[in-house]
């Protein structure tokens, strides 16, 4: 159902055009598009899905009046949106630390990464039900989960595990650690 507010504010606004302009028209018709889009969309999402970023849907013929370029001769590929997700556990007060390992994503990864979230996860919902939850996702996948580890990832495994799905040939100076070793580190967690 659409925002009763938007909806008397467009009637407002159509009351004081009565030739509606052709900026009128452009937002009657993105409103109408904003509006469909909205309320086709569902308002909850499981924890830990990948959600992609906010994008507006726009009609191709609006499209053609915001840009002067032809959109048909657009070959290229499209990107694929790289989204970090930060779970943490609201009573045990884990915000710093996802603030902190969200911090260090983005200044590592600046160029890679589109979108990094946190997400509090509340002692006794579904996902939470006995606290203690922290999970880093990786455009839905899981990277790390502190209650099946046993333990906080160090900044610079979780480092390591980013930059092997975004960019394996990817140097990450000080925080790299050769492949053996962190073979070795693995064997070690597993026993």
């Amino acid at each position: 159902m659409p925002n009763k507010h938007l909806l008397l504010l467009i009637l407002l606004l159509s009351l004081s055009f009565p030739q509606p302009s052709s900026s009128f028209s452009f937002f009657l018709q993105n409103t109408r598009n904003i509006l469909t889009t909205q309320s086709s969309l569902s308002t909850f999402h499981n924890v830990g899905e990948y959600i992609p970023p906010y994008t507006t849907t726009f009609s191709s013929s609006s499209l053609l009046q915001m840009s002067s370029t032809s959109t048909s001769s657009s070959t290229s590929t499209p990107k694929i949106n790289t989204i970090v997700c930060i779970e943490y556990c609201t009573g045990c007060q884990w915000m710093p630390r996802a603030i902190w390992m969200a911090q260090e994503l983005l200044t590592t990864f600046q160029e890679e990464l589109d979108e990094v979230c946190l997400v509090p996860c509340f002692v006794g919902s579904n996902d939470n039900p006995k606290g203690g939850k922290f999970a880093i996702y990786l455009n839905g996948k899981l990277l790390w989960d502190r209650k099946s580890k046993g333990h906080f990832p160090e900044m610079k495994q979780v480092k390591q595990k980013v930059r092997d799905v975004i960019d394996p040939n990817r140097n990450l100076g000080h925080s790299d650690v050769s492949k053996e070793k962190e073979e070795e580190e693995e064997e070690e967690e597993d026993a």
